[in-house]
């Protein structure tokens, strides 16, 4: 076997156990988070309903709009304060 040819596959071998890890623990629960908020699911029964962007529709149109600009206000708010306080407990 020539030595570039052995190189590759010793390079596929050593990495093909990461690859695999980063699919099972990144890769598929994203998939499954985007897959789980499409549905109507309580997270305890074995049926979930199939429901589609509603659960994004409720969460932006109703009465979502002032939630959103309360929630952004609050972290400007709160990263105005914090950054400059661990900046400060920083040079201590």
């Amino acid at each position: 076997m020539k030595r570039k040819t052995k190189a590759q596959i010793e390079t596929i071998l050593f990495s093909a156990p990461a690859v695999i890890l980063v699919c099972l623990m990144m890769y598929i629960p994203f998939l499954m988070s985007g897959y789980y908020s499409m549905t109507e699911w309580n997270g305890i029964s074995k049926d979930a309903t199939f429901v589609g962007l509603k659960n994004f529709k409720t969460i932006f149109w109703k009465a979502g709009i002032l939630r959103i600009h309360s929630g952004l206000q609050q972290n400007i708010l709160s990263s105005l304060l914090f950054f400059p306080m661990c900046l400060r407990l920083l040079w201590l």
